[in-house]
């Protein structure tokens, strides 16, 4: 895009330095094709046709490895057409850097890069370093890494496919099993975006309800404090969702606990002195 924007010493954009259109002329020795008539408007003809010899394409051919240059030096990519750099060939670096990354080699990489990842990646349940967001994300890069490399001539895995993969890596330990056994049966969710909005809006409502019952049993430990009157055989009890007990207690960690453990363990200890006084 940027060397169809830049104008170069011909009077029209670098965009034909790397176009890969065959050209029938490839030297100055050769006779020129004579046509009827040029529509000088006409972007393409001047991309696919103008010709990569003379003094015009060679300062345009500089510009491009300038550009090249200027983008890409310091990065791993540059290594692939520092050698281009004695001539300034803006024209073979770019041949050389698509060669590498969007030749065979590259995209038989890409395509088991991306097969690798659909399955061996397994959603086990929420976590704070992988959840269905994190799992959603990496199948949705595979496919799009698989259009990218032209795999089933561009279209990449059919719906299908991609449910197959999806369904496959949700483990029984993520709690889904009911959801996908109703998205089988329901014909909406045939579609791989119906069956991740619907497994998604799954895992929000088992969020939630993981947070609600967490809450309500917080709320019940709290409350779990000793009364003045509590059994003299308790050696201990909880307070403020943390289990104390009738011991002695050093210093530091003493402080470390809350007003009410304190008083919980004081109160224990005095019950225990007057029981005993009591034998």
């Amino acid at each position: 895009m940027k060397l169809h924007k830049t104008t170069g010493a011909r009077g029209f954009h670098l965009g034909y330095i790397v176009d890969d259109t065959i050209r029938t002329v490839t030297s100055p020795e050769q006779p020129f094709v004579e046509v009827d008539t040029i529509d000088i408007n006409d972007d393409e003809a001047y991309t696919s046709s103008s010709t990569h010899f003379g003094r015009g394409f060679k300062s345009d051919n500089k510009a491009v490895w300038d550009l090249l240059k200027i983008n890409l030096i310091g990065l791993p990519s540059y290594n692939h057409i520092s050698r281009y750099d004695v001539k300034s060939d803006g024209r073979q670096a770019w041949i050389s850097l698509r060669q590498f990354y969007e030749g065979e080699d590259f995209i038989e990489r890409t395509r088991e890069t991306a097969f690798s990842r659909l399955t061996s990646t397994f959603y086990k349940g929420e976590t704070s370093k992988f959840d269905f967001e994190k799992y959603i994300n990496v199948h949705k890069t595979a496919h799009r890494m698989l259009q990218d490399c032209n795999f089933n001539n561009g279209s990449g895995l059919n719906d299908a496919t991609k449910i197959q993969h999806f369904k496959s890596g949700i483990r029984p330990k993520a709690g889904l099993e009911v959801a996908l056994t109703t998205s089988r049966s329901n014909p909406t969710y045939r579609g791989f975006d119906y069956l991740v909005s619907f497994l998604s809006a799954e895992v929000d409502q088992k969020k939630i309800r993981g947070q609600q019952v967490a809450s309500s049993t917080n709320r019940r430990v709290s409350s779990a404090k000793p009364t003045p009157n509590h059994d003299k055989s308790v050696e201990s009890c909880v307070v403020d969702g943390k289990r104390v007990y009738r011991k002695s207690h050093p210093k530091k960690e003493f402080r470390s606990l809350t007003k009410s453990q304190r008083e919980a363990v004081i109160n224990m200890h005095k019950d225990h002195r007057a029981h005993s006084h009591e034998r």
